[in-house]
């Protein structure tokens, strides 16, 4: 079972804490898949919900969304984790950590998720025509 404690938290300039999670596991012999999970809290904000015509819609997917992304490398040998590890985490404060940070960020992801939810519930209640 891996660990979920921390790895790294920070804490952004536009109100975000992220948390990095190493979720690494052994798969064969000497091979691992080595995993970061970045789990990022995003607050519905008043001041998000004023860019919406249809408030009612975006209060329902709650009062906080969960953006996740993972970054990983598989087969990787026991002697080589913590050199990875190290190596993707650098990659990703390098490359995914300042769009993360990105004044606008939150806004966009609630953007996406509610247009994701739009197109999930019309996909589940199709339209009849008499």
């Amino acid at each position: 079972m891996p660990d979920l404690s921390p790895l790294k938290s920070y804490h952004l300039p536009n109100g975000l804490s992220p948390v990095l999670y190493d979720k690494s596991r052994h798969y064969y012999g000497g091979y691992w898949q080595v995993v970061l999970e970045l789990c990022c809290p995003v607050a519905v904000c008043p001041e998000h919900l004023a860019q919406y015509q249809n408030h009612e819609e975006l209060c329902r997917l709650g009062e906080q969304l969960v953006y996740n992304q993972k970054i990983q490398r598989m087969a990787v040998h026991q002697d080589q984790l913590d050199t990875v590890r190290q190596e993707l985490l650098t990659s990703f404060e390098a490359n995914a950590l300042p769009l993360i940070a990105h004044p606008d960020f939150a806004a966009g992801f609630i953007a996406k998720e509610l247009r994701r939810h739009q197109n999930k519930n019309k996909r589940n209640f199709p339209a009849f025509h008499e």
